[in-house]
């Protein structure tokens, strides 16, 4: 698929009725992922691209993360899985990368991905925000039922020995976040964490009774190889977000002292931070160096591939 140049992007971001679903169009274009052969080079390559992808649209679009806020505020209360038939699949951590990859595989598999868009994350873009406002509790795993759904639980790749006989079912993976955090430093690299993904997301479709399933997530994240990947602030600018936000994307509003309004007085055109009565966030790919090791990837903040999440509807054969 040809990527859309940037002239056609920025005429379309400034004239479209939802900007969003212009860059998730644009994001997928990036990761698209026909005849991947390595996905650890497919990482790489394409999360380079998407860096240059979302630099374009801080420069030309710079208010899409206050629309990316108020868009998440805003649709508080209202359930992405209203409407939905069949089992609700949800994978941690699961972004637009994997998503692209994942429908050669359910291919290959007998599964159709009968639609596919996108939701939002929460603000902050990460597992326990997400599972406070939608589940109403930190962990799913402490559910056994939530509305007329039984909720089930894989985490490490457990797969039940038997899964619920009911369609209503919310199934809850903790992959690909809980391997992925372990990437540097561990044996695992993203080919890995994604083979094992795949195999528990077609073993939980296999073993489900239905025809018809919602599979999405929570939130997405930055993967970051090296420093080149993310946004370098200023030298002044980089002690103060160091104090406030250390290697966190995100803190709580009862964090951010008045010792840290230089943040909000920095000109709009190299804002690094976004506020609101709940908290600070970081906004796109900012980084700074921090002590100790440094993980592959990153959420909590506001960019375009932490928030903007995929949702596939996938039928069986």
């Amino acid at each position: 698929m040809k990527r859309t140049d940037e002239s056609t992007l920025a005429r379309d971001l400034i004239t479209a009725d939802d900007p969003l679903a212009v860059l998730f169009a644009a994001l997928n274009q990036v990761w698209q992922a026909d005849d991947v052969d390595d996905v650890n080079a497919f990482f790489t390559k394409r999360e380079r691209e998407t860096n240059q992808l979302e630099r374009f649209v801080l420069e030309t679009f710079f208010d899409v993360y206050d629309l990316l806020l108020a868009q998440v505020r805003q649709g508080r209360g209202r359930s992405r899985f209203e409407g939905t038939t069949g089992p609700i699949i949800v994978l941690d951590g699961c972004s637009i990368r994997e998503a692209n990859l994942l429908m050669g595989q359910l291919q290959e598999a007998g599964y159709q991905v009968a639609d596919y868009g996108y939701a939002l994350s929460e603000v902050p873009s990460g597992t326990v925000d997400f599972n406070r406002n939608v589940f109403g509790t930190a962990r799913v795993a402490s559910l056994r039922q939530w509305h007329q759904y039984q909720v089930v639980s894989i985490e490490s790749g457990q797969l039940p020995a038997l899964f619920p006989a009911e369609t209503e079912v919310l199934v809850w993976i903790s992959y690909p976040d809980e391997l992925l955090h372990k990437v540097r430093g561990e044996a695992v690299t993203p080919q890995e964490a994604f083979d094992k993904t795949a195999k528990v997301l077609l073993g939980t479709l296999d073993g489900l009774e239905a025809d018809e399933f919602l599979v999405t997530s929570d939130h997405g994240y930055l993967y970051v190889e090296n420093a080149t990947l993310f946004w370098k602030a200023s030298g002044g600018d980089e002690k103060v977000l160091r104090q406030l936000f250390g290697g966190r994307r995100a803190v709580p509003a009862g964090d951010v002292g008045p010792q840290f309004d230089s943040l909000r007085q920095v000109p709009k055109s190299r804002t690094y931070a976004l506020f609101d009565d709940e908290g600070c966030y970081v906004r796109g790919r900012y980084h700074w160096s921090v002590q100790g090791p440094a993980p592959d990837i990153a959420h909590g903040g506001i960019s375009l591939m932490e928030c903007l999440v995929p949702v596939m509807r996938i039928r069986r054969g």
